[in-house]
């Protein structure tokens, strides 16, 4: 039997095994340079991309768009609200500035109520309210909980309902366009 001391290992040294395995420089270079076109996917100025989306419409049709430059957009958007400011301030109803409705169409009321409100039992729920609550004022309270906070909205070409929220204090806002432009109630 063999008597070692401590310290000694007959010329195998006496550190610990590495913990990580060594990769050469070379290796490594080129693992930087792929980390660095994955990092910088969609903002170097040398390539561009487009990208496309389907969307569906509130009747299940098909379109596709394609996505433009954050810039392009911001610069549309500005454009847009500039015109659409000018034509509120000059007393043309718009999304800054709805006529004020005495009342809704019936038929935005049923396509609202037919969409649901977003939770499960939802619709069932808001017929049974108004199958049951004779008093309107409690009826849009009730409405208005059921809904919850928030709301939702669809493009819209030309003249029709386009969307509807609850951040106002009675039931629901219910806003559509009109030959006049913008109407809310």
């Amino acid at each position: 039997m063999e008597d070692k001391r401590a310290g000694e290992d007959a010329g195998r040294g006496s550190s610990a095994p590495p913990d990580r395995d060594e990769v050469s420089l070379e290796i490594q270079e080129e693992l930087n340079r792929e980390l660095d076109e994955i990092n910088s996917l969609g903002v170097s100025k040398e390539a561009e991309y487009t990208q496309a989306s389907f969307f569906f419409d509130q009747n299940g049709q098909a379109s596709f768009g394609v996505k433009q430059s954050e810039k392009t957009r911001h610069n549309e958007f500005m454009r847009q609200y500039e015109e659409d400011r000018k034509t509120a301030l000059a007393g043309k109803y718009n999304y800054l500035n709805p006529k004020k409705a005495e009342s809704v169409p019936s038929e935005y009321v049923k396509q609202i109520l037919m969409r649901g409100t977003g939770f499960v039992g939802g619709k069932g729920r808001v017929c049974e309210i108004y199958r049951t609550e004779i008093d309107a004022g409690t009826r849009a309270k009730r409405i208005k909980a059921e809904y919850g906070q928030g709301g939702a909205s669809w493009p819209l070409d030309g003249l029709g309902l386009h969307g509807y929220d609850t951040f106002h204090g009675s039931g629901l806002r219910i806003q559509w366009k009109d030959q006049d432009g913008e109407v809310e109630k």
